[in-house]
């Protein structure tokens, strides 16, 4: 069962440096950084008023099914306990 679970993770690091790939070649091709780009997102003198509650909508329309997809996750895997019981699991391991 720990071996499943390691090829599900290494899989799943596979998948994240593809991604953080992509996106460090889209910020490049856009010329600005991640970072800037959030600042940018979440400031709303950029935008005219309707402009800024479409993208708060959208935002909460994301989040919420950002959130429904993490908790149906976490139901329907539930991994036995490989990792010492003083590690709480509701904590994300990155590198």
């Amino acid at each position: 069962m720990e071996d499943h679970h390691d090829e599900l993770l290494a899989e799943q690091d596979k998948e994240l440096e593809k991604i953080e790939e992509e996106n460090r070649q889209l910020f490049e091709s856009l010329g600005i950084s991640g970072d800037e780009l959030v600042n940018a997102l979440h400031d709303p003198g950029r935008f005219k008023h309707e402009e800024w509650a479409v993208l708060q909508r959208q935002r909460d329309v994301l989040e919420k099914a950002i959130d429904a997809r993490l908790l149906a996750a976490r139901k329907s895997k539930k991994p036995t306990q490989t990792k010492p019981s003083h590690i709480q699991g509701h904590w994300i391991f990155v590198k």
